[in-house]
This record gives structure tokens, C-alpha cells and sequence, in this order.
């Protein structure tokens, strides 16, 4: 049979899990270890585990002495590698080698992605990597010693499966209307005031927008513009908010907003046949704040798709 080579990026603690629990010998390094790894992770007498153990570490919450003690009561050779920042896992015949430690924070929150392989020599080379960092062996009563210093790490405990997590994102309902006097001279000065905060002119411009009412967008949101015109809707790529100046005693506010240039607006049938139901938030919107996982899926249609070898 030949080498398996497999990227994960869902159901990784699942699969970990599993390989830990094989009759195999079996090598870790992972940074932080914290509390309900034994839990993740089943290891048993002789096998390695090479971790972060330092006070500030642990002070963080990062690593859980309990959890250091309890694989060492075990039987597990525990190591200490104060710049430690791979993550290697080897369970016999197979080696995971990717972004996760082993904490509930990677399991239910954080996006992962790791390597699965069986390919005999990248398996020899984790497991002799993982050998070569334990030198700094963590006793019993050191482990226990650092009990005192662990604090619980300060995380919202989130949904089991949050999604992509992007910045805030409003969608903009606006509409073509002529501009006063007063409009004018306040974009003005907000383009000028706004054209310092660019860090790269060449790549980016910068675009004014006057608002009427209240708005609570703020510097570095991100918006979606949806314009109408002439009988149709185009949508925007998302731009960042650089500045929101309020003038007619707070009735009117000039948004400075930094788009990507050369990214043109899509019109919204398109936009809609894309999203399906993730899209119905842009239909007659006017200042809506999106969900996480309508805004990332409207931040992707502007995304440069992978070039795939002749």
C-alpha cells in the first residue's frame, strides 16, 4: 500500500485521539499543554512528550502542571523545551505534523490545519526530531512544584465549531445623490486627513461616502457598499473604515473608506447566486452589522483563486 499523505483541517482531535490510543510507541511535541489534555491526547509508560514548561507559560494558563504530572505518574518521559513552537505527533506508523497543541481552546475554537503521513521516512525523521528535544527531563515534584504558578487561561468559551472568525463587517445600503457645498468641503478634508493613514498609495485608494443619521461604524471595521444605480445593485469588496467625521451637528457623517484598487464591485444578482441564503443580508441593506460567516463568505468572492500548474 502506498504512503498516505493527507491534509486535515476538520475532525483533527478526532483523529488524534484515536492514533494516540494505538499499541504503538509514541513521540509529541507540542508547546502548550493545557487542562483536558489527557483527555485529547492518551499516553501511556515510555512514550515522549516534549512540551513548554516555563513559569510564564504556565502562568498564562498555556501549560497545566496537573496535566504534566499526571502523564508523568503514568509512566511518560516528559521534556522541557522553553522555545519550543513546532507541533509533532508520532503514533507508530504515522506522524501529524501541523498548527495544534493539545488544549480545548485548538479543539473547539481554533482553525488547525495539520499533515497526516505514513511515508516511512518522513515518520522516521518526526519521531527522531521529537527524540532530539528530550534532553531537559520535567521529575514529579518539579511538576508539582509549578502547581501554584497555573492560572486558567482567560478564553470566551465560543461555539464547538466557530467558523472563520474575520473583523467586523457592516453592509451599506447607498444610493447616488448630488453633493452640497458643505458635503464637498467635508470629503475633502477627509481624503487628505485619511491619504496619511495609507500605507501603500500604489495598492490602495482611498473613496469618501457621505452618511445621513446615526451610523456606529468605527476606524478599522470593514464595510460592504451597496450601491444602487440606474435600476441595479453592485456590491463592493470589503473596505476599511480610516476615519468617520460627523458635521450638521452629528446629522451627517463623511466615511473615508481604503479599497484595494483595481478590485471592481460585483453586481448583486451575482453576488446572490454565489451566496444563496449567506447573501440575503445584502438585499435593501443599510447599515447592517454580518455575521461571522456571511462576512467571510463575501470577503472570498474577491479573493485571487490558486493557480494550478500546466
Amino acid at each position: 500500500m502506498p504512503p498516505v499523505v493527507r491534509l486535515r483541517t476538520t475532525d483533527i482531535w478526532k483523529r488524534l485521539a484515536t492514533l494516540s490510543k494505538r499499541r504503538a510507541w509514541r513521540a509529541v511535541a507540542v508547546p502548550f499543554l493545557g487542562r483536558g489534555a489527557a483527555r485529547l491526547l492518551a499516553l501511556q509508560e515510555d512514550d515522549i512528550l516534549v512540551v513548554r514548561f516555563e513559569d510564564a507559560v504556565i502562568r498564562a494558563g498555556l501549560v497545566d502542571p496537573r496535566e504534566v504530572l499526571g502523564y508523568i505518574e503514568r509512566g511518560v518521559r516528559v521534556f522541557s523545551a522553553t522555545n519550543l513552537h513546532a507541533k509533532v505527533f508520532v503514533f507508530g506508523r504515522t506522524a501529524v505534523v501541523g498548527s495544534s497543541n493539545v488544549s480545548v481552546a485548538s479543539e473547539r475554537l481554533l482553525i488547525e490545519a495539520v499533515v497526516e503521513t505514513t511515508a516511512p521516512r518522513v515518520v522516521a525523521a518526526a519521531g527522531a526530531f521529537v527524540q532530539s528535544l528530550a534532553g531537559d527531563e520535567i521529575t514529579p515534584k518539579f511538576a508539582r512544584a509549578k502547581i501554584p504558578l497555573y492560572r486558567p487561561p482567560r478564553r470566551p468559551a465560543g461555539p464547538a465549531r466557530p467558523g472563520v472568525q474575520h473583523s467586523t463587517v457592516w453592509a451599506l445600503g447607498l444610493t447616488y445623490v448630488p453633493w452640497d457645498a458643505d458635503d464637498e468641503q467635508e470629503a475633502r478634508a477627509a481624503q487628505r486627513s485619511a491619504a496619511k493613514l495609507l500605507d501603500d498609495p500604489a495598492k490602495f485608494r482611498i473613496e469618501t461616502v457621505s452618511w445621513i443619521g446615526e451610523t456606529r461604524l468605527r476606524f478599522g471595521d470593514r464595510v460592504v457598499c451597496c450601491t444602487k444605480w440606474r435600476g441595479r445593485t453592485d456590491v463592493s469588496a470589503p473596505a476599511r473604515v480610516l476615519s468617520v467625521t460627523r458635521y450638521r451637528s452629528g446629522r451627517k457623517a463623511i466615511l473615508a473608506l481604503e479599497f484595494r484598487k483595481g478590485v471592481r464591485a460585483k453586481p448583486l444578482r451575482a453576488v446572490m447566486r454565489k451566496l444563496g441564503v449567506l447573501g440575503r443580508p445584502l438585499r435593501n441593506a443599510h447599515q447592517r452589522k454580518l455575521n461571522s460567516r456571511t462576512a467571510a463568505a463575501v470577503g472570498s468572492l474577491w479573493v485571487p483563486r490558486m493557480r494550478t500548474a500546466a
